[in-house]
């Protein structure tokens, strides 16, 4: 999703509905250029015979302290939640990687929340399925709306949501809609641009 969006670690980076934290972990690789599946568990080569796992970790530790202390991205990578059992999840996700220092981590609404000024890229994947009654949904979604409008200024955001009729009442016009899978559940992630004026305008202040 984030490759999809095109931020490319210019800007600062949003998900004001978090969950488990995952965007901001992949927000932080792409940002301080750290490769894909560093932090799995287990890699094949592990298990060869003359394998060293002190070598491994020193090389780890080492590869990674030079890309962060390298790294010039000064922008934030900023995420919230209104749910304490959810920034829980992510403060612990965070911390099993080196970016602990790096990912602001807020619990709060997302109406209460204080976007960073300069512009830059919002995703969220927020609610949409049968576990919430639908009238609640489209309410949510139609203070996402409000909230982009008033308080995103100079943002690309970008929705996954799988309820057509939830989008609806965002009450942006859309900039981008493309079509992705849940599991087995078809959604839209959809781009809207937030900006004053013309669309010229908004291009004068990249």
């Amino acid at each position: 999703m984030i490759l999809l969006s095109e931020w490319n670690a210019q800007g600062n980076f949003i998900d004001f509905m978090c969950g488990s934290g995952t965007l901001m972990v992949e927000a932080a690789m792409i940002a301080h250029k750290v490769p894909p599946n560093i932090f799995r568990e287990g890699f094949s080569f592990e298990k060869w015979k003359n394998f060293n796992p002190e070598i491994w970790e020193n090389v780890l530790d080492e590869t990674l302290d030079i890309k962060i202390s390298k790294s010039d991205f000064k922008d934030k990578i900023l995420g919230g939640d209104i749910s304490k059992n959810a920034i829980e999840i992510s403060k612990k996700n965070i911390n099993n990687t080196i970016f602990k220092n790096y990912i602001d981590l807020r619990t709060t609404s997302f109406t209460e929340m204080k976007i960073p000024e300069g512009g830059g890229t919002i995703i969220i994947d927020p609610p949409y399925d049968e576990r919430f009654k639908e009238k609640n949904v489209e309410i949510l979604y139609q203070k996402i709306g409000d909230f982009l409008k008033q308080n995103c200024m100079n943002y690309d955001v970008w929705i996954l949501s799988g309820n057509r009729e939830a989008i609806k009442k965002i009450g942006l016009r859309k900039a981008k809609t493309m079509t992705l899978f849940n599991g087995s559940l078809e959604c839209k992630f959809l781009k809207y641009e937030i900006y004053k004026g013309s669309k010229k305008n908004k291009n004068n202040l990249k």
